[in-house]
């Protein structure tokens, strides 16, 4: 036999439900839910009523995704999170804001030097 012995053969056979089981049911968590989709019969007759040509189609219907607008108001200025303690919240901080306290910081450390 190709497995020494039973234990073995449980331990892959367990291995191998478990690996199908994770992908089926990923399969159906991350599938998509919001198809409709159905199976379509298109069948051709000639003109005594046999069929001459059948086909079937799995079609799809996909609503449109949505779109959302984000309205961005020009006058109004951008907003930070780095406040230091000397502005006040109405003034946003900028870049040049921020390197030029680390600039001042650090010539004040270097002085004690």
């Amino acid at each position: 036999m190709f497995f020494e012995n039973r234990r073995q053969l449980l331990l892959v056979l367990t291995w191998l439900v478990t690996i199908w089981s994770c992908a089926f049911f990923a399969g159906l968590a991350w599938g998509s839910p919001n198809q409709n989709c159905t199976y379509v019969t298109d069948i051709s007759y000639d003109d005594t009523g046999q069929i001459v040509n059948a086909k079937q189609t799995y079609e799809c219907k996909t609503p449109q995704p949505k779109v959302v607008e984000k309205i961005v108001n020009k006058d109004e200025p951008e907003k930070s999170l780095y406040v230091p303690y000397n502005v006040t919240i109405e003034e946003p901080v900028t870049f040049n804001d921020i390197v030029t306290g680390l600039y001042v910081l650090g010539s004040l450390l270097g002085a004690n030097n």
